[in-house]
């Protein structure tokens, strides 16, 4: 359809089904200022999602931000950890409380290696938001030094931790 203004003429607007306007509360979770989809498993180092490698006993910390970006408060009633890993992981400091639309609140998932290998584990925020509740984060790192790199004149091979098809391994 189109208005015609006083001031600016004739503007078209054409409605955007793609990205509706929230007519209440809306979370959205990015980490490294990188979003992150929802229930999503393609783990990234960008947004924190592949958390990386930490030696056996050591551990990462990783810091989260969870935006208000709706017209009314977000509330956070619950944090919780889930998944075959889940003990590997802790919610270091969880926000529960309310977001006020175009504020954000912040916090942080530690990850305790143990073990060799992947461990992975999801975090689940309770909120409002009618689709999006719960918003839930998958992780993954690994525990364990990594080999990176192994140059024997026979078998040479580098581990980039990424499948040929771009996924991570």
């Amino acid at each position: 359809s189109t208005y015609q203004s006083p001031c600016l003429g004739r503007i078209s607007m054409t409605p955007n089904y793609f990205n509706p306007i929230p007519t209440g509360p809306e979370i959205d979770v990015e980490s490294n200022t990188v979003s992150i989809q929802s229930n999503n498993t393609t783990y990234q180092n960008a947004n924190n999602t592949l958390l990386g490698a930490a030696p056996a006993g050591s551990f990462i910390t990783k810091t989260y931000s969870i935006f208000n970006s709706g017209i009314s408060n977000l509330s956070i009633s619950g944090m919780t950890l889930s998944g075959v890993n889940a003990g590997n992981f802790a919610i270091v400091s969880p926000f529960i409380g309310t977001i006020a639309p175009g504020e954000m609140a912040q916090f942080q998932v530690k990850f305790t290696s143990s073990g060799t290998g992947y461990k992975s584990a999801s975090v689940s925020i309770q909120n409002n938001d009618v689709s999006e509740n719960p918003f839930v984060i998958n992780l993954k790192a690994y525990s364990g030094t990594a080999q990176l790199l192994n140059f024997d004149g026979v078998n040479d091979w580098v581990n980039s931790g990424i499948n040929c098809d771009n996924s991570v391994m």
